[in-house]
């Protein structure tokens, strides 16, 4: 493993025209002048391109190498899953904003997802299900309703209203 301290300066001396420990010159400035930083950007960015070339190249010999000798190369690692934040919080916050008026569970996905964008499928759902399991929320005919706002049947009439 390459220090990481090491290797830049060594890079760095190298384009300011200094020698290495190792007596070879990398990128030089003109004459003794310094160059524009345009320059540097132009010189560093051509030296970046050389290397990977030559990373493009040893894998290239690595792959060729390890078929001949009939052996399989290290596996590409799968990107690891970035968690989203926490939504909760953002489903009991917004069914209290919508108070009696209440929210399908398409609405609170919608409304999650504008703030979470990461946020996996199925996941509001979960939530709202949890909620309702634990006694916060109420669903009634598609709609879910904090607790404190969930309709009740009138006695007078047999229909539900909502309670405020």
């Amino acid at each position: 493993m390459v220090d990481a301290a090491v290797f830049k300066t060594e890079i760095l001396g190298r384009m300011c025209g200094f020698e290495s420990r190792y007596g070879h010159q990398g990128l030089t400035f003109k004459d003794t002048d310094m160059a524009s930083y345009r320059e540097q950007q132009a010189m560093m960015k051509a030296k970046l391109e050389e290397i990977r070339k030559e990373i493009e190249t040893l894998r290239a010999q690595e792959a060729l190498l390890l078929e001949l000798l009939g052996e399989e190369g290290p596996k590409p690692q799968k990107p690891s899953r970035v968690r989203s934040r926490p939504i909760k919080p953002l489903v009991i916050d917004y069914m209290a904003s919508v108070g009696s008026a209440g929210a399908t569970s398409r609405e609170v996905d919608e409304h999650v997802r504008a703030i979470v964008p990461t946020v996996a499928s199925d996941t509001v759902g979960s939530v709202l299900s949890r909620l309702k399991s634990d006694g916060a929320l109420v669903y009634e005919g598609e709609r879910y309703y904090e607790k404190k706002h969930a309709p009740r049947p009138n006695p007078f009439d047999g229909g539900l209203r909502a309670v405020n």
